[in-house]
């Protein structure tokens, strides 16, 4: 049987650094030695770069053949290419989606594999969920570590709404994918108690490890050094294996250990190598003894080993953590942090030394590899923690096993019974012939309980959204009950919609118990904006209405009862706090351009109620408090850093999608431009 997995990513290994690529390379090691098995990569990395894995690294592959490699940037170049969003992270999401649609359109797809990080998986989950797409394909995401995670170990570099939405997006996506797939049970757990995913998609599936042939190590008794075998930044603990060896060599002075600093180096808060925020905390008189090697080849890695003692990984948070377990696998012995990504893999004094997150700790773990030989050849991988052919078993068996339309609340026998549309129309004194009036017509619009509201009468008098409105039938007639469907969309007499924006909000509603609104992008804004995202954010500025179709509850049945009448223009907050989905398609020109002019005190009280169904936190309201003045200048000295972003990532599709030697030198511009731009701003 033949069966077809595509994996996703911006990185692949050894072309660039990153743990997911170097999970893809493994992967595909094992995969294919089933020749019936095709791998894709849908890769957004430079064309030159996918030519070069390609040219040099595929046919070293088993079944070669049987990999297809897809540039994304040449893959969609086809279509008109914009920055639909501002927002980076839902671009590239955006992207990866088209890319898969196309790629699933022309070929059968059994599996499609996201990393979990920045929520690249957001566009493609939702569709399968919502729309009923990639019905035929398992959707599957590999918890890797989210950005979010990290930040939880780290002081973040950047930090703005942006992010805040690429949060949510990998939380969405976590929690809607079909499967999660899981290196331990430790790191499952993470993921269902800060996640909420249901334990029954959660699979664990240790990655693959390449054992390294041309590496080999053997230990003796002379051996006194130590390594650090990593990249170098917060993240992974440098800082506290510098503190413990300081520590180690003021405690025992005849202490004469060489600690190594394996890895390349990253860049702290103000763009500087982490490296130089190290070397400022060794005394002087011990800089000798610490020595920054940047990344080795296995041929000068195999040569630093001969004299290395142990080696220590003070990691803060880690998923897997391949260098961990390429070293153990060499024979070298362990010291770890106690985390929960290395607890299925490595246990205390019987494979492995744990240490409990301080340098104090770490040093007395040291302390015991230097002073127990007996001991430390214990630790020299006395079992195998990892075993590669049951990688191969997993992923056969989430093809065989589950089925891929389990997991999409998308009901096409629901959609057969789906309730007619009331449109209501704001009259503001400008209207359209080719505006929503022309849609009345349609089979999906319930012309009888449809209405016009404008400013003046004749008609009956109605409060809605924030003002006193006067409501007429669409033939002029009146009906004072007001009556009106399970589906309404509210909008203004100048706006236009595709009728395609009618039948497929309404198909999706009707599909789908889950959702309370459907919305779409516009067609004549400058950049789409994704705002079921920005739920429940209670506090940013909500200035125009969204021209989304809402399903009610059983219990409105009247115009009267579409919006909270407390709530006034915000009236629409209230379905926004629950799940909603935006179609990524044009389909609403906007007419009127009114922006609401909302007072604070009507967002007080929204946030209020928002928490009427939560244990009671009265600080939930304090960010009112803030002076608004200093909130004016923070966005203020952020507008140059967002136009900045915007033309590096543009700049950088267009240099993506250039192959050969030019390509190459042209991301090798663009990314020293890059690091000036960071250390700028």
């Amino acid at each position: 049987m033949v069966r077809t997995y595509v994996f996703t990513s911006y990185e692949l290994y050894p072309i660039n650094a990153g743990g997911c690529g170097v999970f893809i390379y493994n992967a595909m090691q094992q995969l294919l030695q089933n020749a019936n098995n095709r791998v894709i990569l849908l890769l957004d990395m430079p064309k030159h770069e996918c030519e070069s894995y390609i040219k040099d690294f595929q046919p070293k592959l088993p079944n070669s053949k049987n990999l297809e490699v897809i540039c994304l940037s040449e893959w969609i170049q086809e279509e008109p290419y914009g920055q639909k969003f501002s927002n980076v992270f839902l671009q590239k999401s955006y992207r990866f989606y088209k890319g898969l649609h196309k790629l699933t359109l022309l070929q059968q797809v059994d599996y499609i594999e996201f990393f979990d990080y920045v929520g690249i998986g957001y566009f493609s989950v939702k569709a399968k969920r919502f729309e009923g797409q990639f019905s035929k394909t398992v959707l599957a995401v590999r918890a890797h570590c989210t950005i979010e995670l990290m930040d939880l170990e780290q002081v973040p570099n950047s930090f703005d709404l942006y992010k805040l939405e690429m949060y949510q997006m990998e939380k969405e996506v976590i929690q809607d994918v079909d499967i999660l797939l899981v290196p331990s049970n430790a790191w499952g757990e993470i993921y269902t108690h800060r996640y909420g995913v249901k334990n029954d998609r959660v699979v664990v599936s240790p990655p693959p490890v390449e054992v390294w042939n041309d590496v080999s190590y053997s230990l003796n008794e002379s051996q006194q050094n130590v390594i650090f075998y990593g990249r170098i930044f917060q993240l992974k603990g440098v800082d506290l294996f510098v503190d413990a060896a300081i520590a180690l060599m003021i405690k025992r002075p005849e202490n004469n250990s060489i600690f190594y600093l394996v890895g390349y180096d990253g860049l702290d808060l103000n763009g500087q190598p982490y490296k130089e925020q190290l070397l400022l905390r060794i005394p002087d008189h011990l800089k000798e003894r610490f020595i920054f090697t940047g990344q080795l080849n296995h041929q000068k890695l195999e040569q630093l080993l001969t004299n290395i003692r142990f080696a220590v990984f003070p990691n803060y948070v880690e998923s897997f953590c391949y260098s961990i377990h390429e070293l153990y696998n060499t024979g070298i012995p362990i010291i770890a942090n106690d985390i929960p990504a290395f607890r299925d893999y490595f246990k205390h004094q019987e494979n492995a030394l744990l240490y409990h997150g301080t340098s104090s700790d770490l040093v007395t773990q040291m302390e015991c590899m230097f002073d127990n030989d007996e001991m430390r050849h214990r630790m020299s991988r006395p079992y195998g923690v990892t075993k590669n052919q049951e990688f191969n078993d997993i992923y056969e068996s989430l093809i065989n096993s589950i089925q891929p339309e389990t997991n999409t609340s998308y009901s096409i026998n629901r959609v057969l019974e789906k309730n007619k549309l009331s449109l209501i129309i704001l009259d503001e004194g400008i209207s359209s012939d080719t505006g929503p009036i022309s849609l009345v017509n349609l089979s999906d619009i319930d012309k009888d309980r449809s209405y016009i509201l404008k400013n003046q009468s004749p008609g009956t008098p109605v409060h809605y959204l924030g003002k006193l409105r006067y409501a007429s039938k669409i033939d002029g007639s009146f009906d004072d009950l007001l009556p009106v469907n399970k589906f309404i969309l509210t909008c203004y007499a100048n706006d236009n919609f595709d009728c395609d924006y009618i039948t497929n909000s309404l198909n999706i509603l009707a599909a789908n118990d889950s959702i309370r609104y459907v919305g779409a992008q516009f067609r004549n804004k400058d950049h789409y904006e994704q705002y079921n995202l920005l739920e429940p954010n209670t506090y940013r500025d909500y200035t125009s209405l969204t021209r989304a179709i809402y399903k009610l509850d059983d219990y409105s049945k009247s115009l009267r009862d579409i919006y909270d009448i407390r709530l006034k223009e915000l009236g629409e907050k209230k379905f926004l706090q629950m799940t909603g989905y935006i179609l990524p398609k044009e389909y609403i020109t906007l007419g009127e351009t009114k922006i609401l002019d909302i007072k604070e005190e009507y967002y007080i009280y929204s946030t209020h109620y928002s928490t009427r169904n939560n244990e009671w936190t009265p600080f939930v309201l304090y960010p009112y408090l803030m002076n608004s003045s200093s909130s004016n200048d923070l966005t203020v000295s952020q507008q140059n850093n967002y136009r900045a972003k915007k033309i590096y990532h543009r700049l950088k599709h267009k240099v993506d999608a250039v192959g050969g030697k030019k390509g190459k030198f042209l991301v090798r511009v663009v990314d020293v431009l890059h690091r000036e731009f960071k250390k700028r701003f």
